[in-house]
């Protein structure tokens, strides 16, 4: 190659460098100053007391979280005053009496303090999700990756009464089996531990109500749905899930450490204010990520259906819990 064409493939490389670093000026922006108000988070079960979040909003570049530990927050069952929440720490309010939602009752909650308006939110606790049968199998497919997708099945009987709404998140139990890990010489076996893990598993698959919601792009640990689809009906949704250790040896073998495991199944019937904000929470957390290849997510207005001048969550939910051999 002939120096003067080197040197203009140089120039063509290093100009457009020159020009973006010359060209770049500092914007400041001045967002305005906002009037801070009261945030809840309350998400309650029969499971568990009722227990409550409660903060103030911040300025955009405030990323501290302030807890509001003077306020008074009532709790109400059908329009009847059942008790003052009382502060635990950090703002954490909890039940004094230690008291456990029930089924049939509308909850409300009203919140108040000199420096807020007083704001209040409804909710009640949905049915048990009706569950006929719940299996899983092994190795049904590949990913694009050339790696054995497992899959849960579970056929849910929809009640056509209401509209229905879920959430369901997976964990895998296992003791790792290194039985055909046969380059592990004695001495590196007994430095392995072989106690019980958990693992929780990202759910995947092409399942026509998973993809419905939108949400397969954002990877969520959990996934709400609802029952738009099948509305009425008894429906087996087909889950796949990645069993996440493989251990790769000498030769490219590789050796799965899942001979035998445990799948923990939880599937939340929830609340239309709790499926809401977990759908917009779920996007919200994925966008405050952000790389070279992405770019920065898009904002996202959050759910919320506290009545008043504040923000936050007051849904209800109930848990049908199995473990499948």
């Amino acid at each position: 190659m002939k120096k003067h064409n080197l040197f203009k493939i140089i120039l063509l490389l290093i100009i457009p460098v020159i020009l973006f670093q010359t060209c770049r000026k500092q914007i400041e922006i001045e967002f305005p100053d906002i009037e801070p108000v009261l945030a809840v988070s309350c998400l309650f079960s029969p499971d568990s007391i009722i227990k409550l979040n409660l903060f103030k909003t911040s300025d955009f570049n405030d990323s501290t979280i302030y807890p509001v530990n003077d306020a008074t927050c009532k709790l109400f069952a059908n329009d009847n005053f059942l008790e003052n929440l009382i502060i635990d720490n950090n703002g954490l309010y909890i039940s004094p009496s230690n008291y456990k939602p029930k089924h049939n009752i509308n909850y409300k909650i009203e919140i108040s303090h000199p420096d807020y308006s007083t704001i209040y939110a409804t909710d009640k606790l949905p049915e048990f999700p009706e569950i006929i049968n719940i299996t899983k199998q092994d190795s049904v497919m590949f990913n694009e990756d050339g790696n054995y997708l497992s899959q849960l099945n579970l056929t849910i009987k929809d009640n056509p009464s209401v509209q229905n709404y879920y959430e369901i998140k997976i964990f895998v139990r296992y003791k790792p089996d290194y039985s055909q890990v046969w380059w592990l010489d004695s001495l590196e076996m007994q430095n392995i531990d072989t106690s019980f893990n958990t693992n929780l598993l990202i759910p995947q698959g092409e399942d026509i109500v998973i993809k419905n919601e939108g949400l397969l792009d954002y990877y969520p640990s959990a996934y709400p749905f609802s029952d738009e689809l099948f509305n009425g009906q008894t429906y087996t949704l087909n889950i796949n899930y990645l069993l996440p250790t493989i251990i790769w040896g000498h030769n490219d073998y590789s050796a799965n450490l899942f001979q035998n495991y445990q799948l923990i199944v939880y599937l939340r019937s929830v609340s239309e204010n709790y499926y809401n904000y977990k759908k917009k929470l779920i996007v919200h957390l994925e966008n405050q990520y952000s790389d070279v290849w992405d770019g920065i997510g898009e904002p996202v207005q959050m759910f919320s259906n506290i009545i008043g001048d504040g923000y936050g969550i007051f849904g209800g939910y109930t848990t049908y819990l199995d473990t499948i051999q």
